[in-house]
């Protein structure tokens, strides 16, 4: 995740596989592949996009805005897990947890 602008970055020159650290690459190697097997990550991308093709999601000023009381607490869930998993490898490592 991006520190200033908070996006996700989701590729970056050499990724986690250049990591030094043993241990973190092998704690984001497997973050990635429960990611990438994740049917609600699937789920999550259907829903924004319906969200947003519908109006129940709105873009505003480099926020989304969630009409949706149950889909913004879907996404945010999912959001804080990620997040949760990400500090974990970070810490490990000894670097400072976003």
């Amino acid at each position: 995740m991006d520190r200033i602008s908070r996006y996700v970055i989701r590729k970056s020159i050499g990724g986690y596989r250049e990591l030094a650290n043993v241990s973190a690459r092998e704690k984001v190697g497997e973050i990635d592949r429960q990611l990438r097997q994740l049917r609600q990550l699937r789920q999550l991308r259907s829903q924004l996009e319906q969200g947003l093709t519908d109006g129940a999601i709105r873009r505003t000023g480099g926020y989304l805005d969630i009409q949706d009381s149950a889909l913004a607490g879907f996404l945010d869930t999912l959001r804080q897990r990620c997040v949760d998993d990400m500090n974990k490898v970070l810490v490990a490592a000894g670097l400072p947890a976003i």
